[in-house]
């Protein structure tokens, strides 16, 4: 049984190859209810690929998943016509996979990706811009909450929201893992995690 990565996909490009990308990400997610195979698995098959070429090239990277979400064509001035995409892999996300076939298959189109697996400490964002996933750091308080953070500024004001001993206070992310170091890992007297989020 595998740890389940949660992925977030924005595809972006021309409009006629979104639509074109979108249509083949449905119709695979049809194949995918009728035959009971991973929907992340017959997206190649849309695209005419056999099933040794699936299983088998490294290329391709591990496939195993499902697809739970793929939004309306949506259209933006900077990026063109873009779609969301969210879909769970198994242990890691599918990054070098739909690279693949957005490069072997498309002129225009292009992803970018948030993925989130703690228990294997998978923390990625591929969108080096912040446009479409602004998040930088992932802070879990446990029985409080989980913050997602965009900005060093907004981690260490979360961060020492939780800290009552002034002298404590934390000033950037090294303070704020040095605390964890130096506290057993807990926050105001919960169990806490602080990961930062890697481009790749």
């Amino acid at each position: 049984m595998p740890n389940w990565c949660c992925n977030q996909m924005v595809v972006y490009g021309s409009p006629t190859e979104t639509k074109d990308f979108r249509e083949k990400i449905l119709s695979a997610l049809k194949k995918a209810e009728k035959t009971s195979q991973w929907s992340l698995y017959t997206i190649y098959e849309e695209f005419g690929y056999e099933r040794q070429k699936i299983l088998e090239d490294d290329t391709l990277n591990y496939i195993r998943g499902t697809i739970e979400d793929v939004s309306n064509v949506h259209y933006d001035e900077k990026y063109g016509s873009y779609i969301h995409i969210s879909y769970e892999s198994a242990w890691s996300p599918m990054l070098d996979g739909f690279d693949y076939l957005l490069s072997h298959h498309y002129n225009t189109l292009k992803q970018v990706t948030l993925c989130e697996e703690c228990g294997n400490c998978v923390y990625i964002n591929t969108d080096k811009t912040g446009y479409f996933f602004e998040e930088k750091y992932c802070l879990y308080v446990e029985d409080i909450d989980t913050y997602y953070i965009a900005s060093d500024e907004e981690l260490v004001e979360i961060f020492n929201s939780f800290i009552k001993n002034e002298e404590e206070k934390c000033h950037s992310y090294a303070e704020c893992v040095r605390y964890l170091q130096n506290h057993d890992d807990m926050l105001d007297g919960n169990c806490a995690s602080l990961e930062q989020y890697s481009p790749d």
